[in-house]
């Protein structure tokens, strides 16, 4: 799945989706927990990924409560030995 940086903030990244996950209230908007964004290790999101940034992800799960497909930028990545 693939989709445009929206937010960064210090605890994870906000992407607006190309196609998003069918959901009634809250399409099209994915968010990436900070260890799901690099097997490296960094300080900040804005390390691995800049505003407006067209980036593809994994889709983990959806998350009913924030509205929200959780997404894995690394899942994308080869792991670092």
């Amino acid at each position: 799945m693939s989709g445009i940086v929206a937010a960064i903030e210090s605890f994870g990244v906000f992407v607006a989706l190309d196609d998003g996950p069918k959901h009634p209230v809250f399409p099209g908007v994915g968010f990436i927990t900070m260890p799901e964004l690099s097997w490296r290790s960094f300080e900040d999101p804005s390390e691995i990924v800049s505003m407006g940034e067209r980036i593809t992800c994994e889709v983990l799960t959806f998350d009913t409560t924030n509205g929200e497909a959780r997404l894995s930028l690394r899942a994308t990545q080869p792991a670092s030995t």
